[in-house]
């Protein structure tokens, strides 16, 4: 399994957990059964962890082309959403 993860110094972390989770539940499964919500795209998932003054997104996939969607997918997402503050999503492969 590869992954992979950005930080965003934010003060709206929740509110864009929130966001990403109501907009991709539409069409992904999304879990939010605790602290940690999960977003399953089928070719990977996201992991959304908040705080008072971050957001973490950690991606994974089982290959390189499949966690490279992954991370265009959701850092478009989260860049669109928090366009407002500048957002830029910077992924470091782990």
């Amino acid at each position: 399994m590869l992954s992979s993860q950005t930080t965003i110094t934010t003060e709206k972390a929740n509110k864009y957990v929130k966001q990403m989770c109501i907009h991709f539940s539409h069409k992904s499964v999304v879990n939010e059964s605790d602290s940690t919500p999960t977003i399953d795209f089928g070719f990977g998932t996201g992991q959304l962890v908040a705080n008072d003054k971050s957001l973490t997104i950690k991606a994974t996939a089982q290959d390189v082309a499949a966690l490279e969607k992954t991370e265009t997918v959701l850092g478009a997402h989260l860049e669109r959403f928090g366009f407002r503050d500048k957002v830029i999503v910077d992924w470091v492969r782990n």
